[in-house]
């Protein structure tokens, strides 16, 4: 059989990550003996062609909810020339939604590797309806009558196939984009390493995951080597990324991961958590340690200013205590050496504007404290089946055009947002990231093995001076506001949007 997975456009239309899930899929399909082809439309260079996908027998469409609107343009294009799988994360929260607008189709609920060899099978006359019925993870309509079986999650990655880069096209396009923490073009390379997590907070996708049987599982170091050492050797890469979302709580892979790094010569990043730094996790010894095999930046998340918020509401267990310790060990220990992404979400059920401000405060502390970034803060979006779900805005589940409709204007970078969210969402996280010194860093490594720092004007450009010194001019107001705890009369996003703009 012949089988196309496409990974369709989000609302932002920026930036192209590897489609890892579709990689999985097709070291599936390869191995059944099925012919395949992945079109990556969430990257920018890729043009949004639909007629060339009518000579597959299969579509499959691997959806967030930011994807729907453009999932569905191209399901209609097809018409009746290709059979259309769905997979993704929204079909897992709400595959009805899918089958009531295509009941023609096919959804996947959960991972998708066996449940997609399942429907090959079936379309290919190899089994009949009634053996798919009672197939975990996939749905569809049977006599008007939708078929909804529970999620399908692999209970062991390193029995999936090796993934393989280089059936990805134009792959070395991924290599090479822009790098958030430099101004510079390096090569770096993110990898999945894990599935899942060990946390229940109550706004994060994971909470949901598990709560439909998706546990933390992770791949080996040496199905890691298999899948990657090749890319790593072909391409020089500079920074490969494990993506874990609980990566430094695995004490299995992450001291033969560290070995990997130091062997091959490269730097990396990972997620972490502020309530890590303890001596169980992470101590001053440990983390120059981890610094000295590579390490140059971690991703931790705080969500919500206010401590009871952040965790009676959103659970999570994250407390001022934590940040607090932390923020000392970093600095006693690799001072801006290290840089921290740390992510803020607002407007969420039971958020308050003392939250917020608290957030604005913490955001202040850490940037002059801490080498960090921030993602965000973020406008919150809800997941149906979460616990936050049933206490805020619900989407009218089973009715697609209900979230494309509601997710544009909270996923979209040009959303219509009042003045007071507009400025927690995007002006303080252009005026705290123009503290961030990475972007100033040099691609050298110093006598430590550390990424060097030099904040000349020589070597970061009197373009980048005068950039840095115009927008502390632009942002007076807001460095008042730090100054005078005053937050009213939001007119600072008139500002931001000129820059982001330009």
């Amino acid at each position: 059989m012949n089988i196309c997975l496409v990974n369709p456009r989000g609302v932002s239309k920026s930036g192209a990550s590897i489609p890892h899930g579709l990689l999985q899929l097709a070291a599936e399909l390869k191995a059944h003996g099925h012919e395949f082809a992945i079109v990556d439309f969430n990257n920018p260079d890729i043009p949004l062609e639909y007629e060339k996908l009518k000579r597959y027998d299969v579509v499959g469409l691997s959806v967030n909810t930011l994807q729907l609107g453009h999932a569905v343009e191209i399901a209609q294009s097809l018409g009746t020339s290709s059979r259309v799988i769905w997979g993704g994360i929204h079909c897992l929260l709400d595959p009805l939604s899918i089958l009531n607008r295509f009941p023609k189709h096919f959804v996947v609920r959960g991972e998708g590797e066996i449940p997609l060899l399942n429907l090959a099978n079936y379309l290919d006359d190899r089994n009949n309806l009634d053996w798919l019925r009672e197939q975990d993870g996939v749905c569809f309509m049977d006599g008007g009558k939708p078929i909804i079986n529970k999620a399908f999650f692999n209970s062991n990655l390193d029995k999936l196939n090796d993934i393989d880069y280089y059936c990805l096209p134009e792959f070395e396009r991924y290599l090479y984009s822009d790098f958030y923490y430099t101004t510079n073009r390096v090569s770096s390379l993110g990898i999945l390493v894990s599935r899942g997590c060990h946390w229940s907070c109550t706004f994060c996708i994971n909470s949901l995951l598990a709560k439909h049987g998706g546990t933390y599982r992770t791949k080996s170091i040496e199905k890691i080597r298999r899948e990657t050492e090749k890319i790593i050797d072909d391409f020089n890469i500079q920074f490969v990324n494990p993506s874990d979302e609980d990566f430094f709580l695995n004490k299995v892979l992450l001291k033969p991961w560290m070995q990997y790094a130091k062997e091959k010569g490269f730097f990396w990043a990972a997620n972490c958590r502020y309530n890590y730094f303890v001596d169980s996790i992470i101590n001053k010894n440990r983390l120059s340690d981890l610094m000295d095999h590579g390490l140059f930046a971690i991703g931790m998340s705080i969500e919500a200013g206010d401590e009871n918020i952040r965790n009676e509401i959103l659970k999570k267990k994250v407390s001022d205590s934590h940040i607090e310790n932390a923020i000392k060990i970093i600095k006693d220990t690799v001072g801006d050496h290290l840089a921290v992404n740390t992510s803020f979400i607002v407007n969420f059920p039971g958020d308050t504007r003392d939250s917020r401000i608290k957030m604005l405060k913490i955001m202040n502390r850490l940037s002059r404290e801490i080498n960090i970034t921030f993602s965000g803060p973020q406008a919150y979006r809800p997941y149906p089946g979460s616990e936050l779900y049933d206490k805020g805005i619900k989407y009218k589940e089973g009715d697609l055009d209900s979230y494309i409709k509601g997710t544009a204007a909270s996923g979209s970078l040009n959303a219509v947002l009042d003045n007071e969210t507009y400025f927690y969402t995007h002006v303080a996280r252009v005026f705290f990231n123009s503290r961030f010194r990475f972007y100033r860093y040099s691609m050298a490594k110093d006598g430590m093995g550390y990424l060097a720092i030099d904040t000349s004007v020589k070597k970061r450009g009197i373009v980048r001076w005068l950039l840095a010194a115009v927008i502390k001019v632009l942002f007076i107001p807001v460095t008042i506001r730090l100054h005078t705890d005053y937050w009213r009369m939001f007119i600072e996003p008139l500002v931001s949007d000129g820059l982001q703009k330009k």
